[in-house]
């Protein structure tokens, strides 16, 4: 369930800024201030913090309605009215528009600017996002002109609010975090601080980063209290009940202490908004017949034109939800209302939570197809919204949200006894619209142009960050520095995800996409292979299952719940890098959970599967497990290799390499110093890893070169950042790093492999927000390094790290690791691997004919089950030696050179006999 009145409380708030003023002004104040400084805007902007005294709005209201009847041309008075009177009437404009003229014409550009962002707020609330959003631009270019903090700091939080208007939490959650990230945030108003830590709060709740939520809300909380904020206060302690509940229903959190603190909001509640507010959540907490009686009389004191209505219904909506399909039937009215209501004007939120509540009661009621067209048609909604989303990490999040109506909807399909190859097909398609959304994006798109305004900056924000970075890598920088320059890098990350945001969706798109079929695939799949495609969610919300698709047919099989997975997966890798034959077990027990029924019933011939995981699943080598203790490996009858979705697979398939057969190899960057120090690395909060020396990797990738027969071979010191950056990487069929990798699981943009510096001005860290520069079209890609497959799991969009990095940058094959690898035994199969490579087998093949390999000579699955091959298995990025055009382009000329020689001797021969004649 997504948190409740979130959006209405954005714009509930209506923050003051000045730090130096009484934040409780009486009237008597206020005249007193424009008496002594009557030409003094922010004399006048008193009555502003007035008007949200209880009490202070009407008698604010009526002094200024005064002034302007007595002074008409006064047009500060007339600023400060418009902020006070109803913005749903036709007034504020008129008066706003009028003062922006003036202020203009007198050459007043920082008043100019405050009046537009008012002029914004009153768009705003119209939901005229066009207008707003041009005034807050407006406004924000004339704050940066004057160089009026204040100023900026409400232009960057109207924004903000513009952004939660339209459900872009990338742009709410990045320009919320460059707000608190400023050091001059602690100069602004305790009311204006408040309302910004608790909005981040709240969103960062909303995309499920609780821990991250509850921190800023506690300090918002703690703001409040302090300076007495009354208001601020029950917006701070509402949202802390928001994340409650949903840590309730997430089974985080005792129902008893999420109603606690639901109570404790209520407790400070001040007028009929807020306690209608927070009765709302204290019924939705209640349990049983009395939370529901609770629900039926909000629900039948107002209706969905009238505050928080849409809330209250659809609140009652799926609590009848829960009661089966009597309550489904009962609560079809209460969520028709709702969504009836917010599409007349609302957020764009409110209207994806209207259809996916609504198509989740038409599933539960039937019937089928009007539940399906309800349920598409909501996933249309759900996906629109994703379209807007600014950035990856956070729209993923997002999406993530809305992710248990696919899920629903699949367990509907696939739990039919009857279920036709049609509803097999939709199902497919459905959770092909759940995976790799972004990864798809950026695919279809042209790419960052080089030229654009947004990479010029970006570029100039990513050197910034690589000076910060390096900053932090001296160990001689002081400890008490590090929290400053650690806050810097921060909001300079923020700066560079939202700027690579604008120019990949300025980019124009290649339109290459379209729904994946199970014909599509059927028709690409040879007949040796199959797909699995994995979905993994709660008995709640449709079970777990797995689709398996052959060249000639395709089956589904339930599986066991998500949660359970995840605890026997988290169980098993633990026992498999001990690599002391105590895994064999629990291998054996979720090859019985997750394939023994895929296998058994698998065409004859079958030797290849393309995995596409889901959730824990995609944590786990396949190839180790086992049908029993006793039995063999998986490596040993199949060819494994992993992929994000079908639809990834079916593009990489589609993609070719370019250019001469070329490789480049990095390997054992010669370090810096303070690199090595493992006390440095953690002031970036990277994996807890210990940096050395590879003496191994500078074998591997000598043997890997010459497998290959030819490569560009850098070691040491030229195995550096600068390089990497500045060759033209497209020209390469084969990239290989045996480096140390750095994951960050919180923050995937941070994932980084370990090189040399190079220049000055690099810090030795490839970060994948680097990689996404680079452009490899069909190249194959190693990274011979600890975890380099690992990342943060999101559902849907899958695994954020460095391999999808250089997916996006278009390579088709990544090969990587899902744990720490020893150094040694990585050159020992890798080895192997680029051998079968050289001989121009493709890359899935190779890698399995390597595992066997050590297999067969006594390793345990340790040492080569945590290498995996992600993407395109069947793609070979070497030519087999004696074909490449290369190779046959020597030969002729190899021929006709020998043919010249030839005619040049019988020619001088002839010459000679007729001498000596």
């Amino acid at each position: 369930m997504r948190l409740l009145l979130l959006a209405l409380a954005v714009l509930a708030v209506t923050p003051g800024i000045a730090e130096t003023v009484d934040l409780k002004p009486t009237l008597a104040v206020c005249e007193n201030e424009i008496s002594e400084r009557p030409k003094d805007f922010d004399a006048y902007r008193c009555f502003d913090r007035l008007s949200r005294v209880p009490g202070g709005r009407a008698p604010a209201r009526e002094f200024l309605e005064a002034r302007v009847a007595g002074e008409p041309d006064n047009v500060h008075a007339n600023t400060m009215l418009a902020r006070l009177l109803d913005p749903r009437t036709s007034r504020p404009l008129d008066l706003l528009g009028e003062a922006i003229r003036d202020y203009e014409a007198g050459g007043e550009r920082r008043t100019q600017g405050w009046a537009t962002i008012y002029r914004s707020r009153v768009h705003m609330v119209n939901l005229r996002v066009d207008e707003a959003d041009a005034d807050a631009e407006a406004a924000t270019a004339l704050a940066v002109e004057v160089d009026d903090y204040p100023l900026l700091a409400m232009c960057r939080f109207q924004q903000s609010r513009l952004a939660s208007l339209t459900g872009d939490d990338g742009t709410l959650f990045g320009v919320l975090r460059k707000l608190v990230l400023d050091r001059r945030f602690e100069t602004l108003s305790p009311g204006f601080r408040t309302a910004v830590l608790q909005n981040l709060g709240s969103v960062c709740a909303e995309l499920g980063l609780h821990e991250t939520g509850i921190g800023y809300l506690e300090q918002a909380e703690g703001i409040a209290l302090d300076h007495e904020l009354g208001d601020w206060l029950f917006d701070v302690r509402h949202s802390m009940s928001s994340v409650a509940m949903t840590r309730f229903l997430d089974g985080e959190l005792e129902r008893a202490v999420a109603l606690e603190i639901a109570r404790n909001a209520l407790a400070v509640a001040d007028g009929p908004r807020q306690v209608s507010i927070g009765e709302l959540r204290v019924a939705e907490l209640t349990p049983g017949e009395e939370g529901l009686r609770m629900l039926r009389e909000l629900a039948a004191a107002r209706d969905g034109e009238s505050f928080g209505g849409f809330e209250v219904l659809t609140s009652l909506g799926l609590r009848l939800l829960e009661e089966g399909p009597a309550g489904a039937a009962e609560a079809m009215a209460p969520l028709e209302s709702a969504l009836a209501s917010t599409r007349r004007g609302g957020f764009r939120r409110n209207i994806v939570r209207g259809w996916v509540n609504l198509s989740r009661a038409r599933l539960e009621l039937g019937p089928r197809e009007e539940a399906l067209e309800t349920v598409l048609s909501a996933m249309d909604v759900v996906e629109d919204l994703h379209d807007i989303q600014t950035g990856e990490s956070i729209g993923a999040l997002n999406f993530s949200a809305y992710s248990p109506i696919y899920y629903t909807t699949l367990g509907k399909l696939l739990n039919s006894t009857d279920r036709s190859f049609e509803d097999l097909d939709l199902a497919l398609a459905i959770s092909e619209r759940l995976r790799s959304r972004f990864l798809i994006d950026h695919l279809d798109r042209a790419g960052v142009a080089g030229e654009s305004e947004q990479a010029s900056e970006r570029k100039e924000v990513l050197r910034k960050i690589s000076e910060l970075q390096t900053v932090l890598l001296l160990s001689k920088t002081a400890p008490e520095d590090r929290p400053e320059i650690e806050r810097q890098l921060e909001q300079l990350e923020e700066e560079e995800a939202l700027l690579r945001a604008e120019a990949d969706r300025a980019a124009p798109s290649r339109d290459v996409g379209g729904e994946v079929s199970l014909e599509a695939i059927q028709r690409e799949l040879r007949g040796d292979e199959a797909l699995l495609s994995f979905l993994l969610s709660s008995p709640r919300e449709g079970g777990s299952w797995v689709l398996v698709v052959t060249s000639t047919e395709v089956r589904a099989y339930p599986l066991p719940s998500r949660r359970r997975l995840e605890t026997a997966v988290r169980f098993w890798i633990g026992l498999l890098q001990r690599g002391d034959g105590t895994d064999r077990e629990p291998a054996a027990r979720l090859y019985a959970d997750v394939l023994a029924a895929v296998i058994e019933d698998l065409p004859p011939g079958v030797g290849r599967m393309t995995i596409v995981p889901d959730g824990p699943l995609h944590r786990i080598p396949f190839d180790a497990l086992r049908p029993s203790a006793d039995a063999p490996p998986l490596l040993d009858r199949f060819e494994i290799t992993h992929v994000p979705s079908a639809r990834v697979w079916l593009r990489l398939r589609a993609a070719t390499a370019s250019g001469e057969p070329d490789a480049l190899l990095l390997a054992d960057p010669e370090l810096s110093a303070p690199t090595l120090e493992h006390s440095a690395l953690r002031a970036f909060r990277l994996a807890d890893v210990s940096i050395g020396r590879l003496p191994h990797a500078r074998k591997e990738a000598n043997r890997a070169a010459r497998s290959l027969g030819r490569g560009e071979l850098r070691v040491g010191a030229e195995a550096n950042e600068a390089f990497v950056k500045g060759a033209d990487l497209g020209s390469y069929r084969v990239l290989h790093f045996a480096a140390h990798a750095l994951i960050d699981e919180n923050r995937p943009d941070r994932s980084a492999i370990l090189l040399a510096p190079g220049n000055d001005t690099e810090d030795g860290l490839l970060q994948a927000r680097e990689v996404l520069d680079f452009r490899l079209p069909g190249a194959m890609v190693t990274l011979s390094a600890c975890q380099s497959a690992a990342g943060r799991v999101l559902v849907g969009e899958g695994v954020m790290g460095l391999a999808r990095s250089f997916f996006q940058a278009r390579a088709s094959v990544v090969v990587g690791g899902l744990w720490p690898l020893r150094d040694e035994v990585t050159a020992r199969l890798m080895a192997s691997f680029y051998e079968g490579l050289g001989r121009g087998l493709p890359a899935g093949e190779a890698m399995t004919r390597a595992k066997r390999e050590m297999h067969r000579e006594g390793f345990p699955p340790a040492a080569w089950a945590g290498v995996v091959v992600l993407g395109d298995g069947a793609h070979a990025p070497w030519p087999e030696p004696g074909a490449t055009p290369s190779l046959i382009a020597a030969a002729l000329g190899l021929i006709l050179v020998t043919l010249f020689l030839a005619l040049l001797l019988a020619r001088r021969n002839r010459f000679r006999r007729q001498n000596v004649a």
